[in-house]
């Protein structure tokens, strides 16, 4: 067994031990939990194993074909939309505002992967270690260190070729007992230090600190920790001398990927606002609303399925969370400590109304109008103007 890989004894013990606990608590609550954290474990030998992939999730019929005057959007509404607080809708929206100059579509993103192949495991770590380091809160950095122990096999790093995810990362939690796992697929590239920077704040945060994440399935700050610190590592990297087009490369795609989902949620509220009784769209209505914000936006009637899905409390909780991570990097550079206050600090926010609760900690980005945002935009992707097709 290497340094950075799960130990796969451990996780069948624990597996079996939370079996066991699961069957002789008479406390129903503990018993779900338990068989949730047991459950996790059976996740994490999926992984390990390389049985949980892309390829194990259900596959859509090519020639099954949608009559559009039937298209309803019902359960959407009730399943998705009503979960979501106004103000988190709100959120983007007032984002949107800004986004919508920077609109491009998702087929013209892209990547440089700068190539870094002789970089160890343990290179790696070490420059992830560097970058956790250059942090003052010292706390912050203990925590790093802890989960990061090579001996408590927390962390598991394997050949991207070989584990195919669609993500690079992934974080898992035991949440009885509040132990965090993360796997990173390495593709041999600057990406895999800004991956295992992520995941790293993510397990710091669910092992150290109060989160109500481990009671609710999405959380409107739930990537907070990790855009944050993507966003100190690209400034770091920079400043130890990689090359800031390729850095800032990274950036982009995640900027226009948030940018498109900003575009897509007001798409998805479009859509719902013009949507009848029997819950039909009128698709010459969307298209008329959407234009009335801007000429480059329209969607064919097949798009008012791709919509109106479960993704769209997704792009809520995701475009909540870069933005806030952004307001927090800003602030951290002017003060560091305040940064990694807040981000501590909002762990413990609800998440029910981003607005107010933000406010309380005074993260206030949406009060100046989102300037940081703003910059953001002109800096990465300038003044240009891409139309959708």
């Amino acid at each position: 067994m290497s340094k950075y890989e799960w130990d796969l004894d451990y996780l069948y013990k624990m597996r079996e031990d939370l079996k066991k606990m699961a069957e002789n608590t008479n406390d129903p609550r503990e018993s779900e939990e338990l068989s949730f954290a047991r459950d996790t474990y059976s996740c994490l030998i999926g992984y390990y194993d390389n049985r949980i992939n892309d390829s194990n999730r259900e596959e859509c019929d090519d020639d099954f074909d949608y009559d559009f005057n039937s298209i309803t959007v019902s359960s959407f509404i009730n399943n998705t939309l009503r979960k979501i607080e106004p103000t988190k809708i709100a959120f983007i929206l007032e984002a949107f505002e800004i986004a919508k100059k920077y609109i491009m579509p998702m087929t013209q993103q892209e990547k440089t992967l700068y190539p870094y192949d002789r970089m160890t495991n343990d290179d790696l770590v070490n420059i992830t270690n560097q970058i956790y380091q250059s942090i003052p809160n010292k706390d912050f950095y203990n925590a790093f260190k802890e989960i990061i122990d090579s001996n408590k096999h927390l962390l598991h790093i394997k050949n991207s070729k070989k584990i195919p995810l669609s993500k690079l990362g992934l974080t898992i939690v035991d949440t009885y007992n509040h132990i965090p796992y993360a796997i990173v697929a390495r593709n041999n590239s600057i990406e895999d230090i800004l991956t295992l920077v992520h995941e790293c704040a993510h397990m710091i945060l669910n092992k150290n600190y109060s989160s109500n994440y481990f009671e609710t399935k999405q959380s409107v700050y739930g990537e907070v920790e990790g855009y944050f610190m993507e966003l100190l590592a690209n400034t770091y990297l920079q400043n130890i001398g990689f090359p800031e087009s390729v850095l800032n490369s990274y950036l982009t795609f995640d900027l226009q990927n948030y940018i498109n989902q900003m575009v897509s949620t007001f798409i998805a509220k479009t859509i719902i606002e013009n949507t009848d009784e029997q819950d039909n769209v009128d698709i010459n209505k969307v298209n008329a609303h959407l234009s009335d914000k801007n000429p480059l936006i329209k969607i064919g009637k097949y798009d008012a399925i791709l919509y109106t899905n479960e993704q769209f409390e997704y792009w809520v909780d995701d475009c909540c969370s870069y933005l806030t991570s952004l307001d927090l990097y800003n602030l951290y550079l002017k003060d560091p400590e305040k940064a990694i206050y807040d981000l501590i600090q909002i762990q413990n926010l609800s998440g029910e109304n981003p607005r107010s609760e933000l406010s309380s900690i005074d993260v206030t980005f949406f009060n100046d109008g989102y300037s940081n945002f703003n910059k953001h935009c002109q800096k990465l992707l300038g003044e240009k103007k891409t139309v959708v097709k």
